[in-house]
This record gives C-alpha cells, structure tokens and sequence, in this order.
C-alpha cells in the first residue's frame, strides 16, 4: 500500500510541475476521476460563509495524504458560481505550502446562495464545496472584482418563494445591445469615427427551472434596481409584460423589458422600462427580477437577482 501512495504522491507532483500557469481548466470538473479512499483527504474553511455584497473573506484548502500528513507541493484549484468572485489566488489555482494548505480570498458580487469549491488535479479526485450565502445590496459606486477569477461552476444566486422549491430562478442576465457582456448596460449612445454605435432597448432574461409535474404560466413581471435613482433611491417598474410558459420538468427563459431608449442621436439616453426614470447613474447595482403567475392552480411569484454595471460604454 505505501508503494502505490508514493507513486500517486509522484504523480501528482508531475501533474504540478508540467501544468500550464496560464489559468486553463481551472474549474471544479464534475468528470474528475476518484480514486480510493487511501489516497488521503481535503478540507475547505472559509472565515465567513455569509457576508455582505461588496466584502471579502479568506479561505484555507488543506490536502493530507492517507496517513495524515500535509502534502505540500500539488496544485490546488478553486472554482465557484457566478456571484462569488476569487481575488487570491488570482488564476484560481495555486501550489500548496509546506503545511499542504493554500489559503485565498473571496468576495460577493451580487446577493444570492453560491457554491464555492476546490480539488486537487485530475486523478487524485478529492474535492469539497461550500454553500456562501452573499447579503444586502451593492455598496455606491461598486463595480464589482475586476480581474478575479471564478464563474466556472455556472450561474447561482436563485431567490425562490415557491415553498416547494422545485421551481427555480437558475440565472438572471441582460441581453445587451452592442456587447457579449451580460451583465453591462450602456446608458449614453456615442459617436464614433464613422457613424453611431449601435444602440437600442435592453433586456432581463431569466432562466428557470420547473422541476414539477405541471406546467408553470408567468402572467407578469417586474423589477428593482437598487440605489438607480437620481436621489439614491431604488428604481421598480410596475407591472411588465413577462409573460412566458415553462413545461413540466423543463427549463427555459422569461425576458423583461429593463431599459428603453429616449433618442437616436449621440448622446441620447435611456429610462428604465415601466418608469419615468432616465437612467444616469453609474456603477454597480443589484437588480432583482420578479415573475408572477399560476401553478398547481395557485398564484406563484419567484425572483431572482445579480449585479448589473451600468456605464457610457463605448462599443464603436
């Protein structure tokens, strides 16, 4: 048995050494191979497991082998879902230390539930996730964790009101005119070179799943944007048209109207949708989407939320 943990100490040291350093595939793999329970053990702490939007925590994975003792010197790799972003280590993976540990920092990009977790390489098959639980609204002028790794593990952040919880808000995006961003707006039409950059209305689309034997019917929408008025208030529309079917255990997508443009000259702007509100604020701020209809012969309202960052962004 001490042959066979020396040689996968071995190979996992050569997994360490001849990887790329470039980020890669640094994510939480679901197809990682396990090996036996021999081969040793990992641990996720985390300072916090529920703190506020716009704040950090710090983290420690610790890998031992099967006696025990701390393996230093193999490449730990974290990942998480959108909604938590990993500042330390910057690529989301790192060497671990003399005492087989590294340790990290983590910070909340929007309010939500999101899972957060590291492994070791592929063939040592040891993991462990944590559930971060991320509160309140966006601090003014946050704009979220430029150049931080995680994301990988997909969307996360659901706020369900169906007691059963089989109906879910998986994702809320923004389907964008003139970027892939999805969750950036641009509140100002610019000038280019040559012409106007593209410009036109914005939208929420909101991933849910049905995880029930019925059918689910959303009759309406609406949403919040905190802190997006000229006063710092928040902005909710009234009642919008959300209306979309989601079959029994299926997903699909609802879409909201969220902004409406006021011109097409440069420098034409933008109100929310269901609003007199013109939309000048910059930054980052929490929307939260609401839907509103019928399953099981019951009324049924579920939402969910993310961080949009609203800018004059030029996309000539």
């Amino acid at each position: 048995m001490k042959k066979v943990i020396a040689l996968l100490c071995l190979v996992w040291l050569v997994a360490c050494t001849s990887g790329s350093t470039d980020g890669g595939e640094t994510g939480v793999d679901a197809d990682d191979t396990f090996v036996g329970e021999d081969s040793g053990s990992v641990s996720l702490e985390l300072n916090s497991d529920r703190f506020p939007v716009g704040s950090t925590t710090g983290f420690f994975f610790k890998a031992k082998d099967s006696f025990g003792a701390p393996v230093p010197n193999i490449q730990a790799a974290c990942d998480s879902e959108a909604g938590i972003a990993i500042l330390e280590p910057t690529t989301g993976q790192e060497m671990t230390d003399d005492s087989g540990a590294i340790s990290g920092r983590i910070g909340c990009e929007a309010p939500g539930s999101y899972q957060f977790g590291c492994r070791l390489p592929v063939g040592a098959g040891l993991r462990e996730f944590k559930r971060i639980v991320c509160t309140g609204s966006a601090p003014e002028g946050f704009a979220g964790f430029p150049g931080a790794a995680g994301g990988g593990l997909g969307s996360g952040g659901s706020v369900v009101d169906d007691p059963s919880n089989r109906i879910a808000v998986t994702s809320v995006a923004v389907e964008a005119i003139g970027t892939d961003a999805t969750n950036e707006i641009d509140i100002t039409r610019t000038a280019c070179t040559t012409g106007l950059e593209q410009w036109g209305n914005d939208t929420l689309v909101v991933a849910v799943k049905n995880g029930t034997s019925q059918v689910v019917r959303f009759t309406s929408a609406s949403f919040t944007s905190a802190a997006s008025s000229s006063t710092g208030g928040s902005v909710t529309s009234g009642s919008l048209a959300g209306v979309c079917e989601i079959a029994a255990g299926a997903t699909g997508t609802c879409k909201i109207p969220f902004t409406r443009i006021l011109g097409l000259a440069a420098g034409a702007s933008k109100e929310f949708s269901g609003t007199s509100v013109t939309l000048t604020v910059t930054g980052s701020r929490n929307v939260t989407a609401r839907l509103t209809g019928t399953w099981n012969n019951s009324s049924l309202t579920i939402s969910g939320a993310r961080a949009v960052v609203y800018s004059n962004y030029d996309n000539c």
